[in-house]
């Protein structure tokens, strides 16, 4: 039996604060009309890269982005938080498998701006992205880590059409949401689009909003890229 008193009802909701998403609709970028009629206030995108080809190439994609593996090849740190499951050795083991690599990823970083950039090297074995997931990015800009909270609130699995999409949290520089889906097309052609929606999420933000979005641009730039095994994609953006 356990005493419910006010501490534990504050902690109960600090907690839901620090969960809570920074913007609305929930699931807002899967709306088939984001780019021309996003929410109020937001400015949408979408970028989208062929990578390949046949269903081996659209199933091994999927896996690889609901693992967060293109974010990891790309340099961004992800730090899954623990599930509140019987996963809880799951991500506890990953975290040490993440802690034992930290001081190569620190070296790597020093001589890339953007963090360690291998499209070759595979990215941590994070376990298989829910809905519900909370990770914090860790972010790395010329010598400057900005951390991230984020939160998985949707993930697609249908028959041509696989990824998530994640919303920002409490803490995260921008507010808003970011989806990566990986489509198999009639053509046999595979296609990865990141489609997202986003505003600063306070003024101190908004004073180093160009700045951001450059950051973000050339990310997604990144993201398009590192999946394509070394060939040069093709790509296409709507938006901005």
């Amino acid at each position: 039996m356990t005493a419910d008193g006010p501490g534990s009802a504050h902690a109960a909701r600090a907690g839901a604060d620090r969960d809570a998403l920074t913007y609305a609709p929930e699931g807002g970028s899967l709306a088939p009309d984001l780019v021309t009629a996003p929410p109020a206030g937001y400015r949408a995108r979408q970028d989208a890269a062929r990578i390949g080809r046949g269903r081996a190439c659209h199933d091994r994609t999927v896996d690889a982005v609901l693992r967060w593996e293109i974010q990891e090849r790309v340099g961004i740190r992800v730090e899954p938080e623990v599930r509140e499951t019987q996963d809880h050795r799951e991500t506890q083991d990953h975290r040490e498998t993440q802690d034992h690599r930290e001081t190569q990823d620190h070296r790597e970083a020093r001589e890339d701006p953007d963090g360690p950039h291998d499209p070759s090297r595979p990215g941590r074995p994070h376990p298989r992205l829910r809905a519900g997931d909370r990770a914090v990015l860790h972010i790395r800009a010329y010598g400057v880590t900005t951390h991230a909270p984020v939160r998985a609130v949707r993930v697609v699995d249908e028959e041509t059409r696989g990824g998530f999409a994640y919303g920002t949290r409490r803490g995260h520089p921008e507010s808003g949401e970011v989806a990566f889906l990986v489509e198999h097309r009639p053509d046999d052609t595979v296609w990865l689009v990141v489609r997202s929606f986003s505003r600063p999420a306070n003024r101190l933000w908004a004073l180093l909003w160009p700045f951001v979005q450059w950051k973000s641009r050339r990310t997604t730039a990144r993201y398009l890229r590192v999946l394509a095994g070394g060939n040069d994609p093709t790509l296409g953006t709507m938006g901005g």
